[in-house]
């Protein structure tokens, strides 16, 4: 019994005590992002079809700036799409996690418009 553990233990010890750094990855790059290249684009694609986020749609047009920055001001499109993730609805195409990542990282750097 005693033969069966000392290898397992050498195993782990020589596991643990290798490490490989790979340095700090950062969820968010460093690259400027702005309404018009990061949401824009998905709005069209995943939030403004059918009766959803257009102009003149009664749950607020994301296809302007203006339009979807009233709700981010309210706290009300963190909530739903983040927090209570009931944004986009599971009848709609779902965000990506890429996509995600990236409204999460425009939030995060403060919505800027361009």
């Amino acid at each position: 019994m005693r033969t069966s553990i000392i290898p397992f233990v050498i195993a782990v010890v020589f596991c643990l005590s290798c490490t490989k750094d790979i340095g700090y990855i950062p969820f968010c790059d460093k690259t400027p992002s702005n309404y018009n290249t990061v949401l824009k684009p998905v709005i069209l694609q995943k939030c403004s079809q059918g009766y959803c986020h257009h102009d003149g749609a009664f749950m607020g047009d994301f296809t302007t700036y203006a339009g979807l920055k009233e709700k981010i001001d309210k706290g009300t499109f963190k909530l739903q799409v983040f927090d209570n993730k009931v944004m986009p609805p599971s009848f709609s195409e779902q965000l990506t996690d890429d996509e995600l990542k990236k409204i999460k990282c425009w939030l995060d750097d403060g919505a800027p418009e361009n």
